[in-house]
Protein backbone atom coordinates (compact mmCIF):
# COMPACT_ATOMS: atom_id res chain seq x y z
CA UNK A 1 0.00 0.00 0.00
CA UNK A 2 1.76 3.47 -0.94
CA UNK A 3 1.15 5.20 2.82
CA UNK A 4 1.75 8.61 0.86
CA UNK A 5 -1.15 8.55 -0.64
CA UNK A 6 -3.54 7.98 2.43
CA UNK A 7 -5.68 10.41 4.55
CA UNK A 8 -3.07 11.19 7.75
CA UNK A 9 -4.94 9.19 9.86
CA UNK A 10 -4.88 6.18 7.55
CA UNK A 11 -1.68 6.69 7.04
CA UNK A 12 -1.18 7.06 10.76
CA UNK A 13 -3.39 3.59 11.43
CA UNK A 14 -1.47 1.52 8.74
CA UNK A 15 2.04 2.23 10.17
CA UNK A 16 1.04 2.26 13.92
CA UNK A 17 1.88 -1.34 15.27
CA UNK A 18 2.15 -1.91 19.63
CA UNK A 19 4.54 0.27 20.59
CA UNK A 20 2.40 3.11 19.11
CA UNK A 21 -0.63 2.47 21.00
CA UNK A 22 1.55 2.06 24.18
CA UNK A 23 3.59 5.29 23.84
CA UNK A 24 -0.08 6.83 23.69
CA UNK A 25 -1.53 5.17 26.71
CA UNK A 26 1.47 6.05 28.73
CA UNK A 27 1.59 9.26 27.81
CA UNK A 28 -1.56 10.00 29.04
CA UNK A 29 -1.55 7.89 32.72
CA UNK A 30 -2.21 4.33 31.79
CA UNK A 31 -0.07 1.86 33.16
CA UNK A 32 1.00 -1.55 32.05
CA UNK A 33 -1.36 -4.54 33.50
CA UNK A 34 0.62 -7.12 32.09
CA UNK A 35 4.26 -8.55 31.09
CA UNK A 36 3.58 -7.82 27.63
CA UNK A 37 2.02 -4.63 27.85
CA UNK A 38 -1.20 -5.65 26.37
CA UNK A 39 -3.40 -5.22 28.45
CA UNK A 40 -3.78 -1.43 30.54
CA UNK A 41 -5.01 -0.39 33.55
CA UNK A 42 -6.71 3.21 33.55
CA UNK A 43 -5.45 6.48 35.38
CA UNK A 44 -6.17 6.64 39.02
CA UNK A 45 -6.20 2.66 39.12
CA UNK A 46 -3.92 0.76 40.78
CA UNK A 47 -4.51 -2.79 39.18
CA UNK A 48 -6.51 -4.76 36.91
CA UNK A 49 -7.46 -4.60 33.02
CA UNK A 50 -9.34 -1.34 31.95
CA UNK A 51 -8.27 -1.58 28.03
CA UNK A 52 -6.57 -4.40 25.78
CA UNK A 53 -4.19 -3.49 22.90
CA UNK A 54 -4.76 -6.16 19.33
CA UNK A 55 -2.82 -6.97 16.74
CA UNK A 56 -4.10 -6.66 13.25
CA UNK A 57 -7.11 -9.72 12.76
CA UNK A 58 -10.87 -10.67 12.31
CA UNK A 59 -12.97 -7.44 11.54
CA UNK A 60 -9.79 -5.22 11.72
CA UNK A 61 -6.41 -5.44 9.42
CA UNK A 62 -4.44 -2.53 11.90
CA UNK A 63 -3.60 -3.22 15.15
CA UNK A 64 -6.51 -1.72 17.76
CA UNK A 65 -7.43 -0.60 21.31
CA UNK A 66 -10.93 -1.60 23.02
CA UNK A 67 -11.91 -0.54 26.39
CA UNK A 68 -13.33 -1.83 29.14
CA UNK A 69 -13.67 0.98 31.59
CA UNK A 70 -17.08 2.97 31.26
CA UNK A 71 -15.29 5.29 33.12
CA UNK A 72 -12.96 6.95 30.32
CA UNK A 73 -14.60 8.52 27.31
CA UNK A 74 -14.30 5.61 25.17
CA UNK A 75 -16.92 3.59 23.98
CA UNK A 76 -16.82 -0.05 26.01
CA UNK A 77 -15.68 -3.04 23.97
CA UNK A 78 -15.32 -1.15 20.34
CA UNK A 79 -12.41 -1.15 18.55
CA UNK A 80 -10.00 2.20 18.43
CA UNK A 81 -7.75 2.71 15.71
CA UNK A 82 -4.64 4.39 16.41
CA UNK A 83 -5.94 7.21 15.11
CA UNK A 84 -8.75 7.62 16.69
CA UNK A 85 -7.10 6.82 20.18
CA UNK A 86 -4.86 10.08 19.23
CA UNK A 87 -7.69 12.03 18.75
CA UNK A 88 -9.18 11.07 22.27
CA UNK A 89 -6.67 11.35 24.10
CA UNK A 90 -4.84 14.07 22.84
CA UNK A 91 -7.45 16.12 21.41
CA UNK A 92 -10.58 15.81 23.30
CA UNK A 93 -12.29 13.99 19.78
CA UNK A 94 -11.38 16.45 18.02
CA UNK A 95 -10.22 14.60 14.75
CA UNK A 96 -9.65 17.79 11.90
CA UNK A 97 -7.16 18.69 14.34
CA UNK A 98 -5.67 15.20 14.97
CA UNK A 99 -5.55 15.11 11.03
CA UNK A 100 -3.73 18.43 10.92
CA UNK A 101 -1.01 17.36 13.96
CA UNK A 102 -0.77 13.89 11.50
CA UNK A 103 0.05 15.72 8.40
CA UNK A 104 2.64 18.30 10.06
CA UNK A 105 4.11 15.56 11.31
CA UNK A 106 4.27 13.59 7.85
CA UNK A 107 1.78 11.24 7.67
CA UNK A 108 -0.28 11.26 4.38
CA UNK A 109 -0.13 13.52 1.36
CA UNK A 110 -3.44 13.96 -1.00
CA UNK A 111 -5.35 17.34 -0.06
CA UNK A 112 -8.29 17.35 1.53
CA UNK A 113 -8.59 13.55 2.29
CA UNK A 114 -7.15 14.43 5.67
CA UNK A 115 -10.11 16.69 6.31
CA UNK A 116 -12.68 14.29 5.07
CA UNK A 117 -11.52 11.22 6.85
CA UNK A 118 -11.41 13.29 10.16
CA UNK A 119 -15.19 14.19 9.41
CA UNK A 120 -16.21 10.55 9.02
CA UNK A 121 -14.25 9.77 12.07
CA UNK A 122 -15.73 12.17 14.30
CA UNK A 123 -19.03 11.56 13.06
CA UNK A 124 -18.93 8.00 13.99
CA UNK A 125 -17.63 9.40 17.21
CA UNK A 126 -20.28 11.56 18.06
CA UNK A 127 -22.61 8.49 16.93
CA UNK A 128 -21.45 6.12 19.28
CA UNK A 129 -21.39 8.39 22.49
CA UNK A 130 -25.35 9.09 21.75
CA UNK A 131 -25.20 5.41 21.71
CA UNK A 132 -23.77 5.01 24.41
CA UNK A 133 -25.58 7.50 26.10
CA UNK A 134 -28.93 6.37 25.50
CA UNK A 135 -28.18 3.13 26.83
CA UNK A 136 -26.92 4.57 29.93
CA UNK A 137 -29.82 6.56 30.06
CA UNK A 138 -31.41 3.02 29.43
CA UNK A 139 -29.77 1.20 32.01
CA UNK A 140 -30.35 3.89 34.76
CA UNK A 141 -34.44 3.76 33.89
CA UNK A 142 -34.37 0.22 34.55
CA UNK A 143 -32.20 0.47 37.73
CA UNK A 144 -34.73 3.20 38.76
CA UNK A 145 -37.75 0.69 38.16
CA UNK A 146 -35.49 -2.19 40.07
CA UNK A 147 -35.33 -0.08 42.92
CA UNK A 148 -38.53 0.96 43.41
CA UNK A 149 -40.14 -2.83 42.92
CA UNK A 150 -38.07 -4.12 45.55
CA UNK A 151 -39.65 -3.55 48.26
CA UNK A 152 -42.22 -5.54 46.92
CA UNK A 153 -40.65 -8.37 45.95
CA UNK A 154 -38.90 -8.61 49.06
CA UNK A 155 -41.68 -8.76 50.79
CA UNK A 156 -43.63 -11.31 48.78
CA UNK A 157 -40.71 -13.55 49.18
CA UNK A 158 -40.13 -13.11 52.56
CA UNK A 159 -37.16 -16.06 54.01
CA UNK A 160 -36.24 -16.09 57.78
CA UNK A 161 -33.10 -17.50 58.71
CA UNK A 162 -35.24 -19.81 60.96
CA UNK A 163 -37.09 -21.17 58.10
CA UNK A 164 -34.07 -21.33 56.11
CA UNK A 165 -32.55 -23.83 58.27
CA UNK A 166 -35.71 -25.81 58.45
CA UNK A 167 -35.75 -25.85 54.78
CA UNK A 168 -32.40 -26.92 54.18
CA UNK A 169 -32.14 -30.43 52.54
CA UNK A 170 -28.86 -31.36 54.50
CA UNK A 171 -29.42 -31.26 58.46
CA UNK A 172 -27.31 -27.91 59.37
CA UNK A 173 -27.74 -28.45 63.15
CA UNK A 174 -25.10 -31.09 62.56
CA UNK A 175 -22.90 -29.73 59.71
CA UNK A 176 -23.22 -26.04 60.03
CA UNK A 177 -19.81 -25.34 61.24
CA UNK A 178 -18.20 -28.86 58.85
CA UNK A 179 -15.58 -27.07 56.44
CA UNK A 180 -15.70 -30.84 54.73
CA UNK A 181 -19.00 -31.45 54.49
CA UNK A 182 -19.70 -27.97 52.83
CA UNK A 183 -17.37 -29.80 49.98
CA UNK A 184 -18.59 -33.09 49.65
CA UNK A 185 -22.46 -31.34 49.23
CA UNK A 186 -20.80 -29.04 46.55
CA UNK A 187 -18.53 -31.24 44.25
CA UNK A 188 -17.77 -34.88 43.28
CA UNK A 189 -15.52 -36.91 45.61
CA UNK A 190 -12.71 -36.88 43.02
CA UNK A 191 -12.45 -33.09 41.93
CA UNK A 192 -9.76 -31.77 42.85
CA UNK A 193 -10.50 -28.18 44.35
CA UNK A 194 -8.30 -25.48 47.00
CA UNK A 195 -8.90 -24.19 50.45
CA UNK A 196 -6.57 -21.94 52.26
CA UNK A 197 -5.27 -18.88 52.88
CA UNK A 198 -6.15 -16.35 49.66
CA UNK A 199 -2.30 -15.84 49.56
CA UNK A 200 -1.77 -19.88 49.35
CA UNK A 201 -0.94 -19.81 45.64
CA UNK A 202 1.92 -20.92 44.16
CA UNK A 203 4.40 -24.04 44.17
CA UNK A 204 5.31 -24.18 48.09
CA UNK A 205 1.35 -24.40 48.55
CA UNK A 206 0.62 -27.45 46.12
CA UNK A 207 -0.98 -29.36 48.92
CA UNK A 208 -3.61 -26.84 49.11
CA UNK A 209 -5.25 -28.73 46.13
CA UNK A 210 -6.57 -31.75 46.91
CA UNK A 211 -9.79 -33.87 46.14
CA UNK A 212 -12.84 -33.28 47.84
CA UNK A 213 -12.46 -36.97 49.35
CA UNK A 214 -9.00 -36.12 50.92
CA UNK A 215 -10.51 -32.59 52.15
CA UNK A 216 -13.67 -34.12 53.70
CA UNK A 217 -11.33 -37.10 55.94
CA UNK A 218 -8.75 -34.24 56.91
CA UNK A 219 -9.25 -33.05 60.09
CA UNK A 220 -11.33 -29.64 60.45
CA UNK A 221 -8.71 -27.02 61.44
CA UNK A 222 -6.46 -28.16 58.53
CA UNK A 223 -9.15 -26.99 56.17
CA UNK A 224 -9.96 -23.43 54.78
CA UNK A 225 -10.56 -20.75 55.58
CA UNK A 226 -11.60 -20.29 52.01
CA UNK A 227 -12.18 -21.75 48.86
CA UNK A 228 -13.05 -21.75 45.70
CA UNK A 229 -16.09 -22.49 43.46
CA UNK A 230 -14.34 -24.51 40.29
CA UNK A 231 -12.63 -27.31 39.91
CA UNK A 232 -9.09 -27.67 39.25
CA UNK A 233 -6.66 -29.13 36.63
CA UNK A 234 -4.30 -32.52 37.95
CA UNK A 235 -1.15 -31.04 38.47
CA UNK A 236 -2.06 -27.63 39.53
CA UNK A 237 -0.64 -25.29 41.82
CA UNK A 238 -1.37 -21.95 41.26
CA UNK A 239 -4.72 -20.18 41.63
CA UNK A 240 -4.84 -18.92 37.98
CA UNK A 241 -7.85 -18.80 36.06
CA UNK A 242 -6.38 -20.84 32.86
CA UNK A 243 -5.96 -23.36 35.70
CA UNK A 244 -9.64 -24.38 36.37
CA UNK A 245 -11.15 -27.50 34.82
CA UNK A 246 -14.89 -26.47 35.48
CA UNK A 247 -16.34 -23.49 37.05
CA UNK A 248 -19.74 -25.29 37.89
CA UNK A 249 -21.05 -22.49 40.79
CA UNK A 250 -21.88 -18.92 40.73
CA UNK A 251 -21.23 -17.36 44.84
CA UNK A 252 -23.36 -13.82 45.54
CA UNK A 253 -21.38 -11.77 48.00
CA UNK A 254 -24.25 -9.77 49.64
CA UNK A 255 -22.40 -6.95 51.47
CA UNK A 256 -24.80 -4.43 51.21
CA UNK A 257 -28.66 -3.52 52.41
CA UNK A 258 -30.72 -3.98 48.60
CA UNK A 259 -33.35 -1.57 49.19
CA UNK A 260 -30.68 1.34 50.91
CA UNK A 261 -27.56 0.19 49.13
CA UNK A 262 -25.82 1.02 52.65
CA UNK A 263 -23.43 -1.52 53.97
CA UNK A 264 -24.95 -1.83 57.40
CA UNK A 265 -23.24 -0.50 60.70
CA UNK A 266 -25.64 -1.34 63.07
CA UNK A 267 -27.19 -5.14 64.57
CA UNK A 268 -30.48 -4.03 63.03
CA UNK A 269 -28.99 -3.16 59.86
CA UNK A 270 -27.07 -6.33 60.09
CA UNK A 271 -30.33 -8.46 60.49
CA UNK A 272 -31.94 -6.31 57.88
CA UNK A 273 -29.11 -7.32 55.14
CA UNK A 274 -29.53 -10.83 56.18
CA UNK A 275 -33.50 -10.74 55.91
CA UNK A 276 -33.48 -8.97 52.34
CA UNK A 277 -30.97 -11.39 50.77
CA UNK A 278 -32.75 -14.49 51.68
CA UNK A 279 -35.55 -13.10 50.07
CA UNK A 280 -33.78 -12.08 47.39
CA UNK A 281 -32.40 -15.51 47.18
CA UNK A 282 -35.76 -17.44 47.41
CA UNK A 283 -36.83 -14.84 44.40
CA UNK A 284 -33.87 -16.52 42.18
CA UNK A 285 -34.62 -19.96 43.10
CA UNK A 286 -38.21 -20.28 43.27
CA UNK A 287 -39.07 -17.32 40.67
CA UNK A 288 -35.87 -17.48 38.35
CA UNK A 289 -35.73 -21.45 38.70
CA UNK A 290 -31.85 -20.58 39.68
CA UNK A 291 -30.64 -23.91 41.62
CA UNK A 292 -29.65 -23.33 44.97
CA UNK A 293 -26.56 -24.87 46.60
CA UNK A 294 -25.67 -23.52 49.64
CA UNK A 295 -26.16 -20.15 51.55
CA UNK A 296 -22.94 -19.37 54.42
CA UNK A 297 -23.19 -16.88 56.80
CA UNK A 298 -19.72 -15.64 57.23
CA UNK A 299 -19.47 -14.53 60.67
CA UNK A 300 -19.35 -10.98 59.61
CA UNK A 301 -22.39 -9.09 58.02
CA UNK A 302 -22.76 -10.88 54.36
CA UNK A 303 -23.89 -13.94 53.24
CA UNK A 304 -22.46 -16.04 50.48
CA UNK A 305 -24.97 -17.61 48.56
CA UNK A 306 -23.70 -20.26 46.09
CA UNK A 307 -25.81 -21.32 43.18
CA UNK A 308 -25.47 -24.09 39.86
CA UNK A 309 -24.01 -21.71 36.99
CA UNK A 310 -27.34 -20.57 35.80
CA UNK A 311 -27.63 -19.27 32.14
CA UNK A 312 -25.19 -16.30 30.48
CA UNK A 313 -28.04 -14.59 29.40
CA UNK A 314 -29.34 -14.16 33.43
CA UNK A 315 -25.74 -13.86 34.27
CA UNK A 316 -25.84 -11.03 32.06
CA UNK A 317 -29.23 -9.45 33.46
CA UNK A 318 -27.93 -9.92 36.97
CA UNK A 319 -24.79 -7.67 36.07
CA UNK A 320 -26.65 -5.12 35.61
CA UNK A 321 -28.69 -4.98 38.79
CA UNK A 322 -25.54 -6.08 41.02
CA UNK A 323 -25.41 -2.34 42.66
CA UNK A 324 -29.53 -2.41 43.11
CA UNK A 325 -28.78 -5.73 44.68
CA UNK A 326 -26.28 -5.21 46.71
CA UNK A 327 -23.87 -7.68 45.30
CA UNK A 328 -20.50 -7.40 45.21
CA UNK A 329 -19.34 -7.30 41.57
CA UNK A 330 -15.95 -8.95 42.47
CA UNK A 331 -17.06 -12.37 43.04
CA UNK A 332 -19.28 -12.45 39.51
CA UNK A 333 -17.03 -14.05 36.62
CA UNK A 334 -14.35 -14.96 38.74
CA UNK A 335 -14.30 -18.48 39.76
CA UNK A 336 -10.93 -18.21 41.10
CA UNK A 337 -11.65 -16.22 43.54
CA UNK A 338 -11.75 -17.20 47.06
CA UNK A 339 -15.15 -17.41 48.99
CA UNK A 340 -15.38 -18.32 52.93
CA UNK A 341 -15.99 -21.40 54.08
CA UNK A 342 -17.85 -22.41 57.46
CA UNK A 343 -16.37 -23.38 60.87
CA UNK A 344 -13.71 -20.50 60.66
CA UNK A 345 -13.44 -17.53 62.98
CA UNK A 346 -14.23 -14.38 61.11
CA UNK A 347 -10.81 -11.99 62.08
CA UNK A 348 -12.83 -8.49 62.73
CA UNK A 349 -15.82 -10.25 64.49
CA UNK A 350 -14.57 -13.31 66.36
CA UNK A 351 -17.76 -15.37 65.23
CA UNK A 352 -17.88 -18.71 63.48
CA UNK A 353 -19.22 -19.05 59.89
CA UNK A 354 -21.84 -21.23 59.42
CA UNK A 355 -24.29 -22.93 56.57
CA UNK A 356 -27.54 -21.64 56.90
CA UNK A 357 -28.96 -24.11 54.11
CA UNK A 358 -26.64 -27.00 52.16
CA UNK A 359 -27.89 -29.15 49.25
CA UNK A 360 -27.60 -32.67 50.34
Amino acid sequence: MNLANNSPLDAYNQQADQSTFEILLQTHGWTPASGDRLRWTRPGKSSGTSGVIYPPGGNMDVWSFYSHSSTVDFETDKALTASALYAMLKHGGNFSTAAKELSANGYGSRAGTGNCTAQKERQRWIRQKRKRRLQEQRKAQRAERAQSALPALIEKWKWTPDEVRADSPTPIDEYAHRPGVFLASLFAPFDLVWSGEAFHSGEAHRHKWRTVSEWNNAPPETIGPLTAPATWRSGTFSRKRENIAEAPFIVLDFDKIPTTGKEPETPAERKRLVCESLAITRWLREGCCWSLSAILWTGSKSLHIWFEMPPEDHIAALTESLATLGIDRSLIGKPEHPARLPGVIHKKTGKRSQTLWLQR
